[in-house]
Protein backbone atom coordinates (compact mmCIF):
# COMPACT_ATOMS: atom_id res chain seq x y z
CA UNK A 1 0.00 0.00 0.00
CA UNK A 2 1.23 3.54 -0.55
CA UNK A 3 2.68 5.53 2.33
CA UNK A 4 -0.06 8.12 2.14
CA UNK A 5 -3.09 9.21 0.18
CA UNK A 6 -1.52 12.37 -1.17
CA UNK A 7 0.05 10.61 -4.14
CA UNK A 8 -2.84 8.24 -4.71
CA UNK A 9 -5.39 8.54 -7.48
CA UNK A 10 -9.00 8.59 -6.41
CA UNK A 11 -11.14 6.04 -8.27
CA UNK A 12 -13.55 8.75 -9.35
CA UNK A 13 -10.74 10.52 -11.16
CA UNK A 14 -9.99 7.57 -13.41
CA UNK A 15 -12.82 8.15 -15.85
CA UNK A 16 -12.81 6.26 -19.12
CA UNK A 17 -11.40 9.20 -21.06
CA UNK A 18 -8.57 9.64 -18.56
CA UNK A 19 -7.66 5.97 -18.53
CA UNK A 20 -7.40 5.77 -22.28
CA UNK A 21 -5.38 8.92 -22.87
CA UNK A 22 -2.48 6.50 -23.46
CA UNK A 23 -3.19 3.20 -25.23
CA UNK A 24 -1.38 0.00 -24.26
CA UNK A 25 -1.60 -1.35 -27.81
CA UNK A 26 -0.90 -0.26 -31.38
CA UNK A 27 -3.16 -1.48 -34.17
CA UNK A 28 -1.31 -3.21 -37.00
CA UNK A 29 -4.05 -2.70 -39.59
CA UNK A 30 -7.66 -3.66 -40.05
CA UNK A 31 -7.38 -5.67 -43.27
CA UNK A 32 -8.33 -9.31 -42.66
CA UNK A 33 -7.24 -10.74 -45.98
CA UNK A 34 -8.58 -13.73 -47.88
CA UNK A 35 -7.63 -16.11 -45.09
CA UNK A 36 -10.01 -14.63 -42.52
CA UNK A 37 -12.73 -12.74 -44.36
CA UNK A 38 -14.67 -15.93 -45.25
CA UNK A 39 -14.41 -17.13 -41.65
CA UNK A 40 -15.79 -13.87 -40.28
CA UNK A 41 -18.55 -13.78 -42.87
CA UNK A 42 -19.71 -17.29 -41.99
CA UNK A 43 -19.02 -17.54 -38.27
CA UNK A 44 -18.57 -13.99 -36.99
CA UNK A 45 -22.18 -13.63 -35.89
CA UNK A 46 -21.94 -16.78 -33.76
CA UNK A 47 -18.75 -15.83 -31.93
CA UNK A 48 -18.48 -12.05 -32.01
CA UNK A 49 -20.33 -10.02 -29.38
CA UNK A 50 -21.70 -6.81 -30.85
CA UNK A 51 -22.00 -3.61 -28.84
CA UNK A 52 -22.42 0.14 -29.39
CA UNK A 53 -19.01 1.60 -30.12
CA UNK A 54 -17.37 4.53 -28.39
CA UNK A 55 -15.44 7.40 -29.91
CA UNK A 56 -11.95 5.86 -29.90
CA UNK A 57 -10.38 2.83 -31.57
CA UNK A 58 -11.85 -0.48 -30.38
CA UNK A 59 -13.86 1.21 -27.64
CA UNK A 60 -17.35 0.68 -26.25
CA UNK A 61 -19.95 3.32 -25.51
CA UNK A 62 -19.97 4.22 -21.79
CA UNK A 63 -23.74 3.65 -21.80
CA UNK A 64 -23.49 0.14 -23.27
CA UNK A 65 -24.73 -2.98 -21.52
CA UNK A 66 -23.83 -6.56 -22.46
CA UNK A 67 -25.77 -9.50 -21.01
CA UNK A 68 -23.24 -12.34 -21.11
CA UNK A 69 -25.81 -14.95 -20.10
CA UNK A 70 -27.87 -13.95 -23.12
CA UNK A 71 -24.84 -13.96 -25.40
CA UNK A 72 -23.95 -17.52 -24.38
CA UNK A 73 -27.51 -18.71 -24.03
CA UNK A 74 -26.82 -19.91 -20.50
CA UNK A 75 -25.53 -18.86 -17.10
CA UNK A 76 -22.10 -20.27 -16.24
CA UNK A 77 -18.90 -19.13 -14.52
CA UNK A 78 -17.20 -16.50 -16.66
CA UNK A 79 -13.52 -16.32 -17.58
CA UNK A 80 -12.15 -13.22 -19.32
CA UNK A 81 -8.89 -13.22 -21.28
CA UNK A 82 -7.35 -9.87 -22.12
CA UNK A 83 -5.38 -10.03 -25.35
CA UNK A 84 -5.94 -13.69 -26.34
CA UNK A 85 -3.63 -13.49 -29.36
CA UNK A 86 -4.63 -16.33 -31.65
CA UNK A 87 -6.92 -17.86 -29.06
CA UNK A 88 -4.79 -20.90 -28.22
CA UNK A 89 -5.45 -20.57 -24.49
CA UNK A 90 -9.14 -19.74 -24.89
CA UNK A 91 -9.82 -22.69 -27.17
CA UNK A 92 -7.78 -25.19 -25.16
CA UNK A 93 -9.49 -24.20 -21.92
CA UNK A 94 -12.93 -24.15 -23.54
CA UNK A 95 -12.39 -27.71 -24.73
CA UNK A 96 -11.15 -28.85 -21.33
CA UNK A 97 -13.86 -27.02 -19.36
CA UNK A 98 -17.15 -26.85 -21.26
CA UNK A 99 -18.85 -25.83 -18.02
CA UNK A 100 -17.29 -22.35 -18.25
CA UNK A 101 -18.03 -19.38 -20.49
CA UNK A 102 -14.98 -17.70 -22.04
CA UNK A 103 -14.73 -14.13 -23.35
CA UNK A 104 -11.64 -12.89 -25.18
CA UNK A 105 -11.06 -9.15 -25.54
CA UNK A 106 -8.77 -8.28 -28.43
CA UNK A 107 -8.26 -4.81 -29.92
CA UNK A 108 -6.72 -6.03 -33.18
CA UNK A 109 -9.32 -7.04 -35.83
CA UNK A 110 -7.06 -9.69 -37.34
CA UNK A 111 -6.47 -11.10 -33.86
CA UNK A 112 -10.21 -11.42 -33.32
CA UNK A 113 -10.52 -13.23 -36.66
CA UNK A 114 -7.71 -15.62 -35.80
CA UNK A 115 -9.36 -16.48 -32.49
CA UNK A 116 -12.67 -17.16 -34.21
CA UNK A 117 -10.95 -19.29 -36.86
CA UNK A 118 -9.35 -21.45 -34.17
CA UNK A 119 -12.60 -21.68 -32.20
CA UNK A 120 -14.44 -22.84 -35.33
CA UNK A 121 -11.74 -25.41 -36.11
CA UNK A 122 -11.98 -26.79 -32.56
CA UNK A 123 -15.78 -26.77 -32.58
CA UNK A 124 -16.15 -24.96 -29.26
CA UNK A 125 -19.39 -23.15 -28.51
CA UNK A 126 -18.51 -21.63 -25.12
CA UNK A 127 -16.16 -18.94 -26.48
CA UNK A 128 -17.05 -15.37 -27.47
CA UNK A 129 -14.84 -12.54 -28.75
CA UNK A 130 -15.07 -8.78 -28.41
CA UNK A 131 -13.03 -6.39 -30.54
CA UNK A 132 -12.33 -4.13 -27.63
CA UNK A 133 -9.65 -2.27 -25.73
CA UNK A 134 -10.09 -4.08 -22.43
CA UNK A 135 -8.72 -1.26 -20.28
CA UNK A 136 -11.48 1.02 -21.57
CA UNK A 137 -14.17 -1.62 -21.94
CA UNK A 138 -13.98 -3.60 -18.70
CA UNK A 139 -15.17 -0.69 -16.50
CA UNK A 140 -18.17 -0.36 -18.80
CA UNK A 141 -19.00 -4.06 -18.84
CA UNK A 142 -18.41 -4.41 -15.08
CA UNK A 143 -19.25 -0.97 -13.66
CA UNK A 144 -17.91 0.09 -10.28
CA UNK A 145 -21.38 0.67 -8.85
CA UNK A 146 -22.23 -2.98 -9.51
CA UNK A 147 -19.07 -4.06 -7.68
CA UNK A 148 -19.90 -1.74 -4.82
CA UNK A 149 -23.36 -3.25 -4.63
CA UNK A 150 -21.97 -6.75 -4.40
CA UNK A 151 -19.54 -5.69 -1.68
CA UNK A 152 -22.35 -4.14 0.32
CA UNK A 153 -24.21 -7.45 0.28
CA UNK A 154 -21.19 -9.70 0.79
CA UNK A 155 -18.56 -10.52 -1.83
CA UNK A 156 -19.49 -13.15 -4.41
CA UNK A 157 -17.28 -16.20 -4.28
CA UNK A 158 -15.74 -17.37 -7.55
CA UNK A 159 -17.64 -20.66 -7.47
CA UNK A 160 -20.90 -18.73 -7.12
CA UNK A 161 -20.17 -16.22 -9.88
CA UNK A 162 -22.46 -17.97 -12.36
CA UNK A 163 -25.81 -16.27 -12.33
CA UNK A 164 -24.86 -13.87 -9.54
CA UNK A 165 -25.40 -10.26 -10.50
CA UNK A 166 -25.56 -6.74 -9.21
CA UNK A 167 -27.51 -4.43 -11.49
CA UNK A 168 -27.56 -7.34 -13.97
CA UNK A 169 -23.76 -7.55 -14.17
CA UNK A 170 -22.18 -10.91 -13.27
CA UNK A 171 -18.64 -11.09 -11.99
CA UNK A 172 -15.87 -13.18 -13.52
CA UNK A 173 -14.31 -16.17 -11.84
CA UNK A 174 -10.93 -15.48 -13.48
CA UNK A 175 -9.15 -12.88 -15.59
CA UNK A 176 -6.12 -13.85 -17.70
CA UNK A 177 -3.42 -11.50 -19.00
CA UNK A 178 -0.76 -13.59 -20.68
CA UNK A 179 2.25 -12.01 -22.41
CA UNK A 180 0.98 -8.45 -22.84
CA UNK A 181 3.09 -6.07 -24.93
CA UNK A 182 6.16 -5.37 -22.73
CA UNK A 183 6.88 -1.89 -24.15
CA UNK A 184 10.52 -2.55 -23.33
CA UNK A 185 11.86 1.01 -23.68
CA UNK A 186 11.78 3.01 -20.46
CA UNK A 187 10.08 5.98 -22.15
CA UNK A 188 7.31 3.64 -23.33
CA UNK A 189 6.60 1.92 -20.00
CA UNK A 190 3.70 4.27 -19.41
CA UNK A 191 1.95 2.30 -22.16
CA UNK A 192 2.15 -1.00 -20.30
CA UNK A 193 -1.26 -2.47 -19.61
CA UNK A 194 -0.57 -3.58 -16.05
CA UNK A 195 -0.81 -0.51 -13.83
CA UNK A 196 -2.44 0.47 -10.55
CA UNK A 197 -5.46 1.76 -12.50
CA UNK A 198 -5.85 -1.49 -14.43
CA UNK A 199 -5.50 -3.52 -11.23
CA UNK A 200 -8.41 -1.51 -9.82
CA UNK A 201 -10.38 -2.26 -12.99
CA UNK A 202 -9.73 -6.01 -12.77
CA UNK A 203 -10.70 -5.95 -9.10
CA UNK A 204 -14.10 -4.69 -10.21
CA UNK A 205 -14.41 -7.51 -12.74
CA UNK A 206 -13.60 -10.42 -10.42
CA UNK A 207 -15.81 -12.14 -7.93
CA UNK A 208 -14.46 -12.33 -4.39
CA UNK A 209 -11.85 -15.08 -4.34
CA UNK A 210 -11.52 -14.79 -8.12
CA UNK A 211 -8.11 -15.25 -9.72
CA UNK A 212 -6.05 -12.96 -11.91
CA UNK A 213 -3.44 -14.97 -13.79
CA UNK A 214 -0.57 -13.17 -15.51
CA UNK A 215 2.54 -14.27 -17.37
CA UNK A 216 5.39 -12.53 -19.18
CA UNK A 217 8.81 -13.40 -20.54
CA UNK A 218 10.21 -9.91 -19.86
CA UNK A 219 11.81 -9.81 -16.42
CA UNK A 220 11.46 -6.03 -16.13
CA UNK A 221 7.72 -6.25 -16.80
CA UNK A 222 7.39 -9.17 -14.38
CA UNK A 223 8.95 -7.08 -11.61
CA UNK A 224 6.63 -4.19 -12.40
CA UNK A 225 3.56 -6.46 -12.44
CA UNK A 226 4.53 -7.91 -9.08
CA UNK A 227 5.21 -4.50 -7.57
CA UNK A 228 1.87 -3.13 -8.80
CA UNK A 229 -0.02 -6.07 -7.31
CA UNK A 230 1.94 -5.93 -4.06
CA UNK A 231 0.68 -2.39 -3.56
CA UNK A 232 -2.87 -2.98 -4.79
CA UNK A 233 -5.16 -3.26 -1.74
CA UNK A 234 -7.64 -5.41 -3.68
CA UNK A 235 -5.34 -8.36 -4.41
CA UNK A 236 -3.34 -10.95 -2.49
CA UNK A 237 -0.36 -12.56 -4.21
CA UNK A 238 0.03 -16.33 -4.05
CA UNK A 239 3.76 -16.92 -4.67
CA UNK A 240 5.82 -20.07 -5.05
CA UNK A 241 8.16 -19.06 -2.23
CA UNK A 242 5.37 -19.14 0.39
CA UNK A 243 2.93 -21.79 -0.89
CA UNK A 244 0.93 -21.84 2.33
CA UNK A 245 0.68 -18.08 2.66
CA UNK A 246 -0.46 -15.14 0.60
CA UNK A 247 0.82 -11.60 0.73
CA UNK A 248 -2.58 -10.50 1.92
CA UNK A 249 -4.36 -7.22 2.34
CA UNK A 250 -7.42 -7.13 4.54
CA UNK A 251 -10.35 -4.80 4.87
CA UNK A 252 -9.75 -5.02 8.61
CA UNK A 253 -6.13 -3.88 8.33
CA UNK A 254 -5.07 -0.76 10.21
CA UNK A 255 -5.43 2.58 8.46
CA UNK A 256 -1.70 3.21 8.88
CA UNK A 257 0.61 0.46 7.68
CA UNK A 258 3.37 -0.65 10.07
CA UNK A 259 6.73 1.04 9.86
CA UNK A 260 9.34 -0.83 7.85
CA UNK A 261 13.10 -0.59 8.12
CA UNK A 262 14.65 2.19 6.07
CA UNK A 263 15.32 1.06 2.53
CA UNK A 264 13.07 -1.98 2.84
CA UNK A 265 10.54 -0.77 0.29
CA UNK A 266 6.92 0.27 0.48
CA UNK A 267 5.12 -0.28 3.76
CA UNK A 268 2.18 -2.66 3.79
CA UNK A 269 0.55 -5.39 5.83
CA UNK A 270 1.66 -8.84 4.74
CA UNK A 271 1.79 -12.22 6.42
CA UNK A 272 5.12 -12.98 4.78
CA UNK A 273 7.48 -10.04 5.21
CA UNK A 274 10.41 -11.71 3.43
CA UNK A 275 9.12 -10.30 0.16
CA UNK A 276 9.77 -6.77 1.43
CA UNK A 277 13.48 -7.28 2.03
CA UNK A 278 15.76 -5.53 -0.42
CA UNK A 279 18.67 -7.85 0.36
CA UNK A 280 18.69 -10.64 -2.28
CA UNK A 281 17.29 -13.91 -0.97
CA UNK A 282 18.08 -17.32 -2.36
CA UNK A 283 17.53 -17.43 -6.10
CA UNK A 284 14.98 -20.22 -5.69
CA UNK A 285 12.79 -17.82 -3.71
CA UNK A 286 12.05 -15.68 -6.74
CA UNK A 287 13.19 -17.52 -9.81
CA UNK A 288 10.94 -17.48 -12.88
CA UNK A 289 8.23 -20.11 -13.01
CA UNK A 290 9.77 -21.55 -16.18
CA UNK A 291 13.11 -22.30 -14.52
CA UNK A 292 11.86 -25.60 -13.20
CA UNK A 293 10.58 -26.96 -16.51
CA UNK A 294 11.17 -25.84 -20.09
CA UNK A 295 14.11 -23.53 -19.39
CA UNK A 296 15.87 -25.89 -17.02
CA UNK A 297 19.39 -26.33 -18.33
CA UNK A 298 18.69 -24.21 -21.41
CA UNK A 299 21.15 -21.50 -20.48
CA UNK A 300 18.47 -18.85 -20.06
CA UNK A 301 19.50 -16.14 -17.65
CA UNK A 302 17.75 -16.19 -14.28
CA UNK A 303 18.09 -12.53 -13.45
CA UNK A 304 18.28 -11.11 -9.97
CA UNK A 305 15.09 -9.43 -8.91
CA UNK A 306 15.59 -5.71 -9.48
CA UNK A 307 12.11 -4.47 -8.63
CA UNK A 308 10.90 -2.67 -5.54
CA UNK A 309 10.04 -5.95 -3.81
CA UNK A 310 11.45 -9.46 -4.00
CA UNK A 311 9.75 -12.70 -4.88
CA UNK A 312 6.04 -13.26 -5.18
CA UNK A 313 6.08 -15.26 -8.42
CA UNK A 314 3.89 -18.33 -8.75
CA UNK A 315 4.57 -21.77 -10.23
CA UNK A 316 3.64 -22.17 -13.86
CA UNK A 317 -0.07 -22.82 -14.15
CA UNK A 318 -0.35 -26.37 -15.46
CA UNK A 319 -3.27 -25.46 -17.75
CA UNK A 320 -1.52 -22.55 -19.45
CA UNK A 321 -0.67 -23.67 -22.97
CA UNK A 322 2.59 -22.72 -24.64
CA UNK A 323 1.75 -20.08 -27.24
CA UNK A 324 3.87 -18.64 -30.03
CA UNK A 325 4.57 -15.62 -27.82
CA UNK A 326 6.11 -17.80 -25.12
CA UNK A 327 8.00 -19.87 -27.69
CA UNK A 328 9.51 -16.68 -29.09
CA UNK A 329 10.73 -15.64 -25.65
CA UNK A 330 12.20 -19.06 -24.92
CA UNK A 331 14.00 -19.08 -28.26
CA UNK A 332 15.49 -15.69 -27.35
CA UNK A 333 16.75 -17.12 -24.04
CA UNK A 334 14.31 -15.29 -21.78
CA UNK A 335 12.77 -16.77 -18.65
CA UNK A 336 9.00 -16.87 -18.14
CA UNK A 337 7.37 -15.48 -15.01
CA UNK A 338 3.89 -16.42 -13.76
CA UNK A 339 1.90 -14.36 -11.26
CA UNK A 340 -1.27 -15.41 -9.45
CA UNK A 341 -3.33 -12.83 -7.56
CA UNK A 342 -6.53 -13.46 -5.63
CA UNK A 343 -9.31 -10.90 -5.30
CA UNK A 344 -9.74 -10.27 -1.59
CA UNK A 345 -12.68 -8.80 0.36
CA UNK A 346 -11.54 -5.16 0.27
CA UNK A 347 -14.31 -3.03 -1.35
CA UNK A 348 -13.34 -1.06 -4.43
CA UNK A 349 -14.06 2.26 -2.74
CA UNK A 350 -12.21 1.44 0.50
CA UNK A 351 -8.94 3.01 -0.71
CA UNK A 352 -7.81 5.35 -3.46
CA UNK A 353 -5.89 3.83 -6.35
CA UNK A 354 -2.20 3.72 -5.38
CA UNK A 355 0.34 5.60 -7.48
CA UNK A 356 2.72 3.78 -9.77
CA UNK A 357 5.13 2.04 -7.35
CA UNK A 358 8.31 2.90 -9.24
CA UNK A 359 7.38 6.52 -9.77
CA UNK A 360 6.35 6.86 -6.12
CA UNK A 361 9.61 5.27 -4.99
CA UNK A 362 11.62 7.72 -7.10
CA UNK A 363 9.64 10.62 -5.60
CA UNK A 364 10.64 9.38 -2.13
CA UNK A 365 14.28 9.29 -3.19
CA UNK A 366 14.45 5.48 -3.40
CA UNK A 367 16.37 3.84 -6.23
CA UNK A 368 14.60 1.05 -8.08
CA UNK A 369 17.24 -0.80 -10.07
CA UNK A 370 14.72 -1.98 -12.66
CA UNK A 371 13.70 1.59 -13.46
CA UNK A 372 17.03 3.11 -14.42
CA UNK A 373 17.35 5.19 -17.64
CA UNK A 374 19.51 4.17 -20.54
CA UNK A 375 18.94 0.42 -20.19
CA UNK A 376 16.83 -1.10 -22.96
CA UNK A 377 16.50 -4.89 -23.16
CA UNK A 378 17.46 -6.25 -26.59
CA UNK A 379 14.54 -7.13 -28.85
CA UNK A 380 13.88 -10.72 -29.87
CA UNK A 381 14.21 -11.73 -33.49
CA UNK A 382 11.09 -10.62 -35.34
CA UNK A 383 11.91 -11.89 -38.81
CA UNK A 384 9.88 -15.07 -38.39
CA UNK A 385 6.97 -13.11 -36.94
CA UNK A 386 7.04 -10.62 -39.81
CA UNK A 387 7.01 -13.40 -42.37
CA UNK A 388 4.08 -14.98 -40.57
CA UNK A 389 2.13 -11.70 -40.65
CA UNK A 390 2.87 -11.23 -44.36
CA UNK A 391 1.63 -14.74 -45.16
CA UNK A 392 -1.62 -14.08 -43.32
CA UNK A 393 -2.39 -10.81 -45.14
Amino acid sequence: MPHGDADAVAPAETAHSHRRSIRSFSLRGARLGDKYEPVMAEHGSAYLISFPHGEGISTISPAAHVDFAQEFGREAPLIVEVGPGSGEQLVASALAHPEYNYVGMEAWPAGVARCIKNAVAAGVSNVRLMQLDAAQGLPVLFPADAAAGSAAHGRFRAAEAAGSAAHGMPHAAEVWTFFPDPWRKRKHRKRRLISPEFAHTVAGVLAGGGRWRLATDWANYAWQMRDVLMESPWFDLIPAACPQQSFAHSSAAPAAAPEMAEGSGQAGWCNCLDVLAHEPAALSDYRPSSSDNRLSGSGAELSYDLGLYRGGFAPRWEERVTTRFEERGIEAGRAVYDILALRNDVPLDAYPIPPDPWIAAAARGERVLADQPGVTPPPSSRSGWLREQQREQ
